[in-house]
């Protein structure tokens, strides 16, 4: 029963187990993407126990009093269907509960299943996926802006830029994200200095095959 269910914080042992049933869904989990969510928020992100067997986790990431999102939310097939999904849903849930706005993706057939908690539409997310043996077009001309390794720029850069176009800044996350020896993040950067538009592109794990 559901009420046997023990939740706890994830320790890193807990880590190779989760990004594994992260790849298995489909989720596409990036190397040390769990640790910088961990890095982010010490005490957002749990896994579900049942008899110690490790059956489910969730995240539940505070960036700042204002902004909390909630993703990594998976229960091992074989126990779903039984209330152990709903009890790490609402641990999350009040682990922000006095955050102003929690985000989370959805795939479009668990749209109306968060409508039911109060969360809506907010914007669509594309994912683009190109066969390594295609080689990419040379990019395209962007008069006035210059393609940078944001490596070479300070932190506060991208920050900036990223602020107001999130509903919080997220200086520790974005930190971390930015300066992962995994994958390599550009920036357009125009005459002044200031930001345009940044992007990482890092290695993940997809469903099938190494990578």
């Amino acid at each position: 029963m559901a009420s046997s269910l023990e939740i706890r914080a994830l320790h890193g042992g807990d880590i190779p187990l989760i990004v594994g049933w992260a790849r298995a869904e489909g989720f596409c989990p990036g190397h040390g993407d769990v640790e910088i969510y961990r890095q982010t928020d010490s005490q957002g992100l749990w896994v579900a126990c049942l008899h110690q067997e490790l059956i489910g986790c969730i995240a539940g990431v505070r960036y700042s009093q204002a902004y909390g999102f909630i993703g990594l939310f998976i229960v091992a097939p074989q126990h779903r269907g039984r209330g152990y999904g709903l009890q790490l849903w609402r641990h999350a849930l009040e682990h922000l509960a006095d955050v102003t706005c929690v985000g989370l993706e959805a795939a479009p057939e668990r749209i109306a299943d968060y409508a039911s908690w109060g969360f809506q539409p907010a914007s669509p997310t594309s994912r683009w996926r190109r066969q390594g043996s295609i080689a990419p077009g040379p990019p395209p001309e962007l008069p006035g802006l210059a393609l940078v390794e944001a490596a070479a720029l300070p932190d506060q850069v991208v920050q900036a830029y990223d602020a107001v176009r999130e509903p919080s800044p997220r200086p520790h996350f974005l930190r971390d994200w930015l300066h992962h020896p995994a994958g390599t993040v550009l920036a357009l950067i125009d005459p002044l200095g200031q930001c345009h538009g940044f992007g990482r592109i890092r290695p993940c794990l997809l469903p099938q095959g190494s990578g």
